[in-house]
């Protein structure tokens, strides 16, 4: 799960958002597994919490951040075709183990932009994959800072 804060004009400063109550509003039964969040510039916000479904959700970063695109990225996402996928991006087969499914998407996103949603295969991937406000609950989103 995820949330994302954009300020507006006259809204509340990012700094004054408590990121670990927004966590136990997302997570109220249970604690996530692992969670985080990233601000920027005091204009947006964007915490993430997570509960491990797959050894790769191990891998994840909440949120994932890259910092040469600027682009931060989370996910609640299992892809079916890694392999596929590491061959489409180049990645060296011995390192795959240590890729994220979001950072697979992220990456991919990176080489083909809003294409990138037909080449994911998986649970919660869809031609929805890039927008802002997740359908039926559950979605990847990427977006640059």
């Amino acid at each position: 799960m995820f949330f994302l804060y954009f300020k507006r004009k006259d809204s509340l400063p990012v700094h004054q958002i408590d990121p670990q109550a927004i966590i136990r509003q997302l997570m109220p039964c249970s604690l996530p597994d692992k969670s985080g969040f990233l601000a920027e510039d005091g204009s947006s916000l964007l915490v993430q919490c997570i509960h491990w479904n797959t050894d790769q959700s191990r891998l994840e970063q909440t949120p994932l951040y890259h910092a040469p695109s600027q682009t931060a990225a989370a996910s609640w996402a299992r892809l079916d075709n890694r392999d596929e996928l590491r061959r489409k991006l180049a990645i060296d087969p011995a390192e795959m183990a240590h890729y994220s499914d979001t950072e697979l998407i992220l990456y991919s996103y990176l080489k083909w932009r809003e294409a990138c949603v037909n080449h994911l295969i998986g649970d919660f991937v869809s031609q929805n994959l890039l927008r802002p406000r997740p359908h039926g609950g559950s979605a990847v989103l990427l977006f640059r800072i």
